[in-house]
């Protein structure tokens, strides 16, 4: 089995081919002897068809490349991407090691399912979905209960191929669907026979979080999704649109987490997409009470079967906390135990019987150290005082240095004190949700506003001294001032979305908001290089060369802007740092191209410009050595990192926060304080934000 190819080998060839079709139109556009303003229009027209021309014969080329789909080879490559990120995530959280949490499932009773016989089919009908090959049918009796082992039995063998997994908060849906997800790729692996392999489908997790079932098909959603957190099913060998055929033709078995993290109003409109558009095998995870409400406005999802995962009970819990240490463990550890087994404090008992709050006890508590603070004197009140206890100790626990590990980046108290500021906004905004892009709404705009225009004001002044070689007057710096105030007024805000790398498709190149995009970007910088290069070279090369700058820039914006998309939107599965990479990267290559687009024309305006003979050479690098830091200049205030830098800069001065915010962020996602949900962060329980959040505002 060859292992996931990332690369197009038709890429490098496409571009090269475009860059030579480029310059060759350039050169003979500036070396053109008729320089008359017609002529100069009809030469710039023709510095954008060639290229156009030349660009689509290689995508057209492309897709005539691409053949048939090779189905089998691509759900081979899948399986083996799928099952090496989730053999982590399972490693990450602790669900192989020690043994995991011996949670159990049994048939819910609440009203949110339908009868039972939609659920496993009648024989005087046609069988919706066959048994996985190697596993037979199964009956109400089988799926009646059962443990996590056996959840993967019932997955290969429902007729209806629906299940819906039901928990509290807490309760380890999630940690249930990997250990699935696990089970059904170590059984598609074991297949020997390629056509019993072929109708095995790859088991998929993907969060429905973002996923509008309004405006978007399951089936495109879903397909979406696999090209951003599996690129390679997009090289060329694998033909178009192959993640679409994937799901289309059954290939792909959805394991969809987060239909709570939906808006309230979609869930039931979710729930009615599902039971239109979903085929073959699929599972559903969600929070009882929230699948409960969608359920009450009269849509269910027909035919799954509704599995709820079980508190654990007592006996589980000590069993499971005696496996976390050493045999024999120490005494503070075996009296914990034996305190949870014999249920001698009704409110720890309570607040210990689910995964969340066990684990919690198992990675706060080091091996060793005493557990005194679990047995206060009477016992404790309630359950959320248990709870509160433990969720006091996470940051401690996790920015303490102990013997055998990295001494933590940050203190407790440093760590203490940001995440409690973090949290604090947080709920000043009511959301869950850390986006990095979206927190300079946390800190006064005008700050950012007035540094950006001070960078650029110093880009620009440095740049036009070497592009007109001396020449400043009153028009140049009141450019320079407008320009700097205009764009860090823009920039400084930080407003909008991330962007990445993709694909070009034929929607977006033709699409109404980059031509639209394109367009005010060439009007603007025609009419404002046109003057400027009047004003320093006259009529007509001034004329031309804003003409062609205009031109130039409005296709190089045309460019990028269908070659990329958001990489923050909710159905997005990059992780915040990745997000941050990505964007960073195509801003630099945006603002790269830029620059060396400015140098080209202000290369040839002074080539043209007769004045400039006896300098030429001189002439010539100074406007490139000009140009090229003004486009990159260009491209690193229109990051959306440029103005979350300035926030968290705004955040360290102030004592809020760390320069290195990002860093931070990844730091406490390793130490379990904080985790990743696509490309956000979230804080491991929401009662801890509400903890940090009460202990900031306290403060």
């Amino acid at each position: 089995m060859s292992k996931p190819r990332y690369s197009d080998p038709l890429r490098g060839a496409g571009f090269l081919f475009l860059a030579l079709a480029t310059t060759s139109v350039l050169w003979l556009l500036f070396t053109a002897k008729d320089r008359s303003l017609t002529a100069t229009v009809i030469q710039a027209a023709s510095a954008v068809l060639v290229p156009s021309a030349a660009m689509a014969m290689w995508l057209l080329r492309k897709r005539s490349a691409t053949g048939t789909i090779d189905l089998d080879d691509a759900a081979d490559n899948l399986a083996i991407a799928v099952r090496a990120q989730w053999e982590r995530a399972a490693v990450e959280r602790r669900l192989r090691y020690p043994t995991p949490i011996p949670v159990r499932w049994s048939w819910s009773f609440r009203i949110v399912g339908g009868p039972r016989t939609d659920v496993f089919g009648d024989p005087s009908t046609p069988t919706r979905t066959s048994a996985l090959p190697g596993l037979g049918p199964i009956g109400p009796l089988e799926a009646d209960d059962g443990g996590l082992s056996d959840l993967f039995r019932v997955f290969g063998g429902l007729e209806s191929g629906r299940i819906v997994l039901l928990g509290a908060a807490g309760s380890g849906k999630s940690s249930a669907a990997i250990m699935l997800l696990l089970d059904a790729l170590e059984h598609r692996a074991s297949l020997v026979e390629p056509t019993d392999r072929r109708r095995t489908p790859v088991p998929v997790m993907l969060s429905l979080s973002g996923w509008d079932a309004t405006r978007q098909t399951l089936s495109s959603w879903a397909s979406a999704r696999m090209e951003l957190e599996y690129p390679f099913l997009l090289a060329a060998e694998f033909g178009r649109d192959t993640a679409k055929e994937l799901v289309d033709n059954g290939r792909v078995a959805l394991l969809l987490d987060g239909l709570d993290d939906l808006p309230k109003q979609l869930r039931p409109v979710a729930l009615r997409a599902l039971n239109d558009q979903a085929c073959g095998r699929l599972v559903l995870l969600s929070r009882s009470t929230k699948l409960a409400a969608a359920v009450r406005v009269g849509v269910h999802f027909a035919g799954a079967a509704m599995l709820e995962l079980q508190p654990v009970t007592p006996q589980q819990a000590a069993d499971y906390l005696q496996r976390c240490r050493i045999d024999p463990a120490p005494p503070d550890w075996r009296k914990l135990v034996e305190h949870i087994r014999d249920q001698r404090d009704p409110a720890l008992t309570q607040a210990l019987d689910n995964p969340l709050m066990l684990s919690l006890v198992r990675d706060t508590y080091e091996p060793g150290e005493g557990t005194a603070d679990l047995f206060p004197l009477g016992g404790f009140r309630n359950r959320r005082a248990v709870e509160d206890q433990l969720l006091n100790r996470i940051v401690t626990t996790a920015y303490t240095a102990h013997p055998g590990r990295d001494k933590p980046r940050y203190t407790p108290e440093e760590a203490s004190r940001w995440l409690g500021t973090i949290a604090a906004h947080m709920q000043a905004h009511r959301t869950r949700n850390l986006a990095w892009w979206t927190m300079s709404q946390w800190q006064p705009r005008w700050q950012r506003a007035v540094a950006t225009s001070m960078i650029i004001l110093l880009t620009l002044g440095f740049g036009l001294s070497l592009v007109v070689g001396g020449r400043v007057s009153i028009v140049v710096i009141s450019y320079a001032v407008a320009v700097g105030v205009l764009l860090g007024l823009v920039y400084g805000s930080g407003m909008g979305q991330p962007r990445q790398w993709s694909r070009i498709r034929w929607s977006e190149v033709h699409s109404p908001a980059n031509i639209r995009t394109a367009g005010l970007f060439m009007l603007t910088i025609g009419s404002v290089f046109s003057a400027m290069f009047t004003f320093w070279f006259g009529y007509p090369y001034g004329v031309r060369a804003g003409l062609l700058s205009g031109v130039c820039c409005g296709v190089v914006t045309w460019f990028f802007y269908s070659a990329a998309r958001p990489s923050v939107e909710p159905l997005s599965p990059n992780s915040p740092k990745t997000c941050w990479d990505r964007e960073q990267r195509y801003r630099l290559a945006f603002g790269l191209a830029l620059g060396l687009t400015f140098g080209m024309v202000v290369m040839w305006a002074n080539w043209l410009d007769s004045r400039a003979d006896p300098r030429l050479v001189m002439q010539i690098f100074d406007g490139m050595s000009g140009a090229i830091p003004y486009g990159l200049m260009f491209g690193l205030v229109s990051s959306k990192t440029w103005a979350a830098r300035l926030t968290f800069l705004q955040l360290k001065t102030s004592g809020s926060g760390p320069l290195r915010m990002i860093r931070f962020l990844e730091d406490a996602s390793a130490r379990g304080v904080l985790r990743t949900v696509g490309p956000v962060y979230q804080f491991r329980h929401a009662r801890l934000q509400d903890r940090l959040a009460e202990d900031s505002s306290g403060t």
